[in-house]
């Protein structure tokens, strides 16, 4: 059945991965001639709304004409939400990545690699509406591979939704693997491309020009996670962070092209977002725990939270390296939180063993493995029970990572370090892999602070690093490289033995 002369709208999200899969599905459609205008989306306040589809925005796409709903970065939980759509006559289909929980599946089209049981999971939902319209043109196209795509427009088009998946990707902390790792790679280089061509005809440039990388643009510097972390991602959030809506600039966004119309306006949000979230951090308790648990009174700050525990719980897991929760009382009595996992220890996974423990807390919220949101029954006996729960579970079920060690061989070094820059495009953030060397030590300098191990110099910075070693010694090596002096590789020791 074919649905392209129905009229289509799109359910997304507020965050950056909701934003960029509502516009890959919108210019997509449009560009493909299906019947959908860049107003046909519906997407909550996220300051003073729920968080996904509801009854009143299916009326509201409905009285509009819509008679398909696509869900993006949201749906696979919204059964009874999906099946009031239907019962209106309305067909929908579910792109998403979460996962899923028993009972909340609605019976309709889903496209989600958690629930479809894909080999990786560990794509954004971006990713996810990328890849469904990448097929949608292939399609429509009649070809097999975006290499055999003609026409400058779609092929453009292809490259720059490639790209706004590759924002929300880093945006929404997806493992940096597999095809993850191959999305951004094409993504930076497509940048790269445009900038060095000053090719400014689609939306690309635009995109990043009024959304933080203005400064980017004008180096001479290469795409890279500066960019994408601390600069693109930030400015799309920071607008339904403080202000809460988003409307305007999914618009923009869609209807940013070659005729001259730019992103802007934006900057003063992300501004607020820095000011705001730094009083915020500064409410941090630091406790000897295991995980970290903040309870704001949010009385105390002139600013709405809601949109910005988040970013808080980011931050306090990535300094203190352990998982970390950020709540506060709703309106509605509940207890609200936003939380981050950390490598080892998944608050999605946890959380569904505390629900299973301890179902009296009525907790219901959703996820992945890197974050989640959840509320349950307000109350300080439930929260001490919560904190002593998530305490307990982390002790039992924190899985330490293996170190992961390449060795190094003298006849290999050329090949080793070419697969180490596939590792270096995602700079410090990123888990980089551990060389290996095993050998005898030839001489140790102590001025230089380098150590000579067979026929390679290692760095040192601590004389407690080579403390138990001397000359002649067999010792095992553990470092990285360091590329900063060319023709010369200089290694820098992270463990010495």
């Amino acid at each position: 059945m074919s649905l392209k002369g129905k009229k289509f709208g799109i359910a997304g999200d507020y965050d950056v991965d909701g934003v960029m899969a509502t516009v890959i599905m919108i210019t997509t459609l449009m560009k493909l001639g299906y019947n959908i205008t860049s107003d046909d989306f519906k997407i909550p306040n996220r300051l003073t709304q729920h968080y996904g589809l509801d009854k009143a925005d299916v009326d509201d796409l409905h009285s509009k004409g819509i008679e398909v709903i696509i869900t993006v970065d949201s749906g696979i939980s919204l059964k009874e939400v999906i099946e009031y759509a239907e019962s209106l006559g309305m067909i929908v289909i579910v792109t998403d990545h979460h996962l899923p929980e028993e009972g909340t599946i609605p019976n309709c089209l889903i496209v989600d690699p958690a629930y479809n049981n894909d080999d990786f999971i560990g794509i954004c939902g971006a990713y996810v509406a990328f890849k469904l319209m990448y097929e949608l043109i292939l399609r429509e196209s009649n070809v097999k591979n975006l290499f055999d795509i003609k026409g400058y427009d779609i092929s453009n088009l292809v490259k720059e939704n490639a790209a706004f998946a590759a924002f929300a990707t880093v945006a929404d902390m997806m493992p940096l693997q597999r095809e993850n790792r191959f999305l951004i790679r094409f993504a930076y280089d497509t940048i790269d491309f445009y900038k060095s061509k000053n090719i400014w005809a689609g939306r690309l440039l635009k995109v990043i020009s009024g959304l933080g990388g203005r400064n980017f643009l004008k180096s001479n510097e290469l795409a890279n996670e500066e960019l994408l972390s601390f600069q693109i991602a930030p400015s799309i959030n920071a607008v339904s962070r403080v202000w809460g809506d988003v409307t305007s600039l999914v618009k923009d966004i869609i209807e940013c092209d070659g005729q001259g119309k730019y992103i802007n306006g934006y900057y003063e949000a992300n501004i607020e977002r820095k000011d705001n979230t730094r009083e915020l951090v500064n409410w941090h308790v630091r406790t000897s725990d295991p995980v970290s648990i903040d309870f704001l009174d949010t009385s105390e700050f002139s600013f709405p939270i809601k949109g910005l525990i988040g970013l808080m719980a980011n931050k306090i897991s990535s300094e203190e390296n352990k998982p970390s929760l950020v709540g506060y009382e709703g309106a509605d009595g509940f207890y609200e939180f936003s939380s981050r996992s950390v490598q080892g220890y998944s608050i999605y996974d946890a959380m569904q063993r505390i629900k299973e423990q301890h179902p009296e807390l009525n907790i219901t919220g959703g996820g992945h493995d890197g974050a989640m949101g959840f509320k349950f029954d307000g109350s300080e006996e439930n929260l001490a029970l919560l904190r002593k729960a998530l305490n307990e579970d982390v002790k039992n079920n924190f899985t330490k990572k293996e170190k992961i060690a390449i060795e190094i061989a003298d006849d290999t070094i050329d090949d080793l370090l070419t697969e180490l820059m596939k590792y270096v495009v995602f700079g410090n953030s990123f888990r980089k892999p551990c060389l290996y060397y095993k050998g005898n030590c030839t001489a140790i300098d102590d001025e230089e602070h380098k150590v000579t191990v067979g026929d390679f110099v290692f760095q040192y910075y601590s004389d407690n690093t080579i403390a138990n070693i001397s000359v002649g010694n067999e010792v095992e090596v553990y470092c990285e490289p360091i590329f900063s002096v060319p023709g010369n590789i200089l290694f820098k020791i992270k463990s010495i033995k």
